[in-house]
Formats: structure tokens, sequence, C-alpha cells
């Protein structure tokens, strides 16, 4: 497997992220192209706009700066690409989302990414030109000619400045450096095309929300850098109308130029990226069987399986939907049986990777399931007859020994006993939370108990006390807010990567489709039983989910970072569906004779006479 992850990160992933940034940074003079085209924009003056842009362009220090930019924007793709992932981070309570934030590695990568925005700013300034070009100007409102400071210029810096912190930011916050897969698999081109559009119009409306907080904050705090600056440099103080007011705020040249350098620096990084994930979500043909040795590590059902590099899983996974859709010569390799020997070997260790990321996943979602409905309230009365007290139904049991499965009860035993004190009163009995041991020797109804259970109770009690210490402070309500978890948080981090599920499920229900006709040594209709059992169970699972999940009350989850995967829940179920719908037309003759339990041939029959 070690073989393959070194296999994998230096000739596909090295390669693909290098083709990215080499794009990138190839397409920045374009983009500086246009960005100067829009800058110097003078209707009036047709003639001057089109030769200052020209000038603009063709001057040496721009080509400067456009290097400058081309090496920046090559810094920030291999950063964020360092930081990607094909699993989304979930953050399930308002501690999660703020610490995701504020934490110290993330202040201090903020803060770098904030210097770069100054310095990104800084060189779209020097391309365009103009007023806002320079730290200083000559003070020509005083009557002096010693230099006043350019406060459009640091309004300027300061604002790259802060788009760069909330890029840095909002990278984590938002899942930016989630790569999801594209549900409808295109060549670049077309991906690019279709997405720079909607990813131009976004990062403008983005600068554009942040321009209102930004404008506030220099309202407010901008005196402090202005003074700071004419201090420090011994600049006089210019008569014109500062910034940091109403009216030098309502300077709409000033707002297109902040608008427009945010827009295109923050537009420019985030398409970098774009190429990132359109790279290496291009699909990988691994080889079903390898006749070669330094090969043999290198197969489609070692990908299925390598889980420490998830993006190899899931290219896998999805070379295999793609394999079962539309490849038959691949399919009849799958199909084969090895030599000599004649066993279904590349069959089984495929469908065995692909039945156990289904049940997997199916046992997560039934715990689940069983977890939502024990968290249900009930009431539970004291024996002494006071009020009943309402307990959670995993509470119920309080034994100091619990985790060891031993049915404790009053009972004498010669010169053992163990002696419970009067507990809680459940369906079941009573349960002790007290236990008393006297004897030479511990037993509890003839079994043994291991001394480690009593040596170990100190440890267990002082768990509990912090747990119940814990549990006192959550119901605080200032605590509580922090820690609690968002609504539906626990649900979606169910099913963030449940993308390989939805690959599999389809795999196999199109390798089964397809064995009816190709598969000449019945090497599928063996796993036949199996996969329908899979297919059924995590439906049945789903459709649990879903049917407590609607029951519960809702907010919107913007800024949590659940919106990532919101839709991967649903796209399961319809594959789910869908393929369990195939199968039944294709061997709608044959299933009835197939070893099910009860529940799942009644559901297999709903599907039957489509009925689900």
């Amino acid at each position: 497997m070690r073989e393959l992850e070194s296999w994998f990160k230096s000739e596909i992933l090295r390669w693909r992220t290098g083709a990215s940034v080499t794009w990138s940074v190839l397409l920045q003079p374009v983009i500086i192209f246009l960005f100067v085209f829009i800058a110097t924009l003078s209707l009036l003056h047709p003639y001057k706009w089109i030769g200052g842009t020209l000038a603009a362009l063709l001057s040496l220090s721009s080509w400067g700066c456009v290097c400058l930019l081309a090496f920046v924007t090559a810094g920030i793709t291999f950063n964020s690409a360092a930081h990607y992932t094909v699993k989304p981070t979930i953050l399930r309570n308002t501690f999660s989302v703020v610490w995701s934030v504020v934490s110290p590695t993330r202040l201090l990568r903020a803060a770098v990414y904030s210097l770069i925005g100054g310095v990104a700013t800084y060189a779209l300034i020097g391309i365009v030109g103009g007023d806002y070009v320079g730290l200083t100007r000559k003070c020509v409102d005083v009557g002096n000619s010693k230099a006043c400071l350019n406060e459009h210029h640091l309004f300027l810096i300061l604002h790259g400045a802060f788009v760069g912190f909330l890029y840095s930011a909002y990278f984590f916050l938002h899942n930016k450096n989630y790569v999801r897969f594209p549900a409808i698999q295109q060549a670049k081109f077309f991906q690019v095309k279709s997405s720079v559009g909607p990813l131009l119009v976004g990062t403008a409306v983005t600068i554009l929300k942040q321009l209102r907080f930004f404008y506030i904050g220099y309202y407010l705090l901008g005196h402090i850098p202005k003074d700071a600056i004419i201090f420090v440099m011994g600049l006089q103080r210019s008569m014109s109308t500062p910034v940091d007011s109403i009216w030098g705020l309502l300077d709409l040249s000033l707002l297109w130029h902040v608008w427009l350098t945010g827009t295109v620096m923050h537009f420019t990084w985030t398409f970098a990226f774009l190429l990132f994930k359109v790279y290496n979500t291009e699909p990988l043909v691994f080889q079903v069987q390898s006749s070669f040795e330094e090969d043999n590590n290198r197969c489609l059902h070692h990908s299925l399986v390598c889980s420490r590099e998830p993006i190899i899983q899931y290219l896998g996974f999805l070379d295999l939907y793609l394999l079962a859709r539309y490849s038959k010569e691949r399919r009849q390799q799958l199909f084969s049986l090895s030599q000599p020997g004649g066993h279904a070997h590349n069959w089984k260790n495929v469908s065995t990777a692909c039945l156990s990321v289904v049940e997997s996943l199916t046992n997560a979602v039934v715990i689940h399931n069983n977890n939502a409905i024990a968290s249900g309230f009930q009431p539970v009365r004291q024996p002494s007859g006071d009020r009943p007290t309402i307990i959670k139904k995993e509470e119920t049991w309080n034994s100091s020994v619990s985790g060891y499965g031993f049915a404790l009860s009053s009972h004498t035993d010669g010169s053992r006993s163990f002696i419970a004190s009067p507990g809680v009163s459940t369906m079941n009995g009573t349960l002790s939370t007290s236990l008393s041991f006297r004897g030479p020797g511990p037993s509890v109804n003839g079994h043994h108990v291991p001394s480690t259970v009593l040596q170990d109770q100190p440890v267990i009690q002082q768990k509990k006390a912090t747990d119940t210490i814990w549990e006192q402070l959550k119901k605080r309500k200032a605590i509580a807010f922090f820690v609690s978890d968002l609504p539906d948080a626990k649900s979606h981090t169910l099913f963030a990567d449940c993308q390989i599920q939805v690959w599999a499920v389809e795999a196999l229900s199109y390798l089964a489709v397809a064995s009816y006709t190709e598969d000449t040594f019945g090497v599928v209709q063996k796993s036949l039983p199996d996969i329908v059992s899979a297919l059924l169970q995590l439906h049945e699972a789903v459709e649990k989910h879903f049917k407590l999940m609607a029951s519960t009350n809702r907010r919107p989850d913007k800024g949590s970072g659940i919106r990532s995967n919101n839709g991967l829940q649903f796209a399961l179920k319809s594959a789910l569906k869908t393929s369990i719908y195939r199968i039944v037309d294709t061997f709608e003759d044959y299933l009835s004779s197939i070893s099910l339990s009860s529940e799942l041939a009644r559901r297999l029959r709903l599907f039957m006479e489509y009925r689900e």
C-alpha cells in the first residue's frame, strides 16, 4: 500500500498540481490585461482609454508587477493544495466554528495572507498607475514642499490585507479546501468554462458584501494606522478631505478601484485552486490486473482499500463506477478467472471492497438511528415515592461496574455477599446505584468478578464525577451555546464522505446487470444475494434516518461548514433506489429464490411490485 501511495504522490498528484499551478501562472497576464482594461475605463475618451491600457501593459514596471503577482498566485495555490481534503470537515458546534478561525496556526496563516494581500494590491495599483500609486505625495494644498500621506493608497492596501485575511479565514470555515468530485464527468476545458462565470459573479458579490464591513471598520479605526504612519515617517497632514470621514468614504472612484482590486485578487486565488480541483478530480484508470510484477500493487482493488490516502480511494471508486457503466472490455477482465486455478480473484477483491464500504455506512447509520431514538426522554419512578425524575435512557445504568456486563442484584452466598442499595426503578427491575462488597472473594451469582473491577473503581468513579461536572456545566446557557451540537450536525457528519458509497452502490448494480449477459462463468451471480441484501439494508437504514431527521427542528447552517456535502445524502438515497430497481428490472424472475430475511424480503417485494 505504501508503494501505491508513493507512486501516486510522485507521478500523479505532483504532476497534476504542477499543471494546475502552471496554467494559473500562464493565465495571469490575461487576467491582468482585463483588469487594466476595466480599471482605466473611459467611454468619453476611447482613444485615450485604449492608449493608456496599452502603455500600462507594455511598460517594464508593469511586467515586474505581473511577475510578482504570478509568484504570489503560485505560492497561494501551493499552500492551498497542501490543505486540500476530499472529506469535508463538519463543524459540529459553535466552539468548533470559532476555533477554526482563532486557533494559533490559523491566525498565523491569516496574518501571512493579509501581508500577501497587501503586496498583491500594491502590485495591482502599480500596474494601473494614477493618483493611487505611492504611499506619499507632494503636499500642494498646504503651501509647502513637504510630503503628505496618500491616504487613498493606504486605504487600498489595507483593503487588500483585509481581503487576504478573510480569504484565509473562510478557506477552512466554509470548506473551500474541500475537493468535491463533479457529478457529471466532463473534459477539463468544459469544467473550467462552466465554472468561470459563476465564480466571477460570486467573487464580485462576496467582495461587495465584505466592503460594508471594511468601510465601517475604517471609519471607526482608520485614524490609527494613518496617524501611526504620519508619526513614524514624519509626514505632513494633508488638508484635503480625509478618507475616514463620511464624505471621504463616498468617493465613487475610490469605491470602484477598491472593489475592482479586491475582486481581481480574490478571483485569481480562487480560480487557481479551481484549476487544482479540476486537475485532481480527473478520472484515473487503474489496471484491473497486471502482468508485471512492479505494477502488482497498483491495481484497482488496491486503490479501493487505500484509506490512508483518501483521494486514491475516491479515484479508485470513480474508476470502478466508470468501468461498470461504460467499459465492456474492462468488465470482461473483472469477470475473468485467474490462471492457473480458475478463481475469480478480481471480482472477489472488488466486490469485497464495495460491500465493505456499504456495510460500514449501514452500521454507522443504524447506530445513529438507534442513538437518535434512545436520546428521547422517558419518566423513571423513584421507589421512595418522590416525584419522577426525567433521565435519559442511556443513563439508567449507573452501576460502577456496568462496563463489565454483570447483572448485579442483592445476593448472599455463604461468606460472600453483594448488597445493592435502593436505586432507580425501571421496566426491567431495580438497578443499584451503589454497591458494597462483603467477604473474602468477589463473586456475583456464582460468577467470578475480576479483581481489576474493584481496583478500577476509583478511576471509574473519577470519570463519572468528571462527566457529571461536565454535564452540569453544559446546562449553563453561556457554555451550552458553544458546546451544543448544531442542528443536523451529526447527520451531516455521518454522510460527509458518502461519495464512495454512492459510486460503490452504482458500480455494484451496473456490474450485476452487465453480468446477466457478459458473465460467462457466473462469478457475479454467486454474490448477487450479498449485493441485494447490502443495498436493501442500507436503503432501509437511510430511509429510517430521513424520517427521523424530518421530525427535528432546523435552522440555516450558514457558516457552520455543513453546506458542502448537503447534497450527498440525497444523492445516496437516489442512487440506492435507482440501483435496486436496476437489479430488479434485470433479475425479476430470479430474485424470489434469493435467501433473505423476512424484513428484507418484504422490502424487495415492494420494489418488485414498483411500490417503493
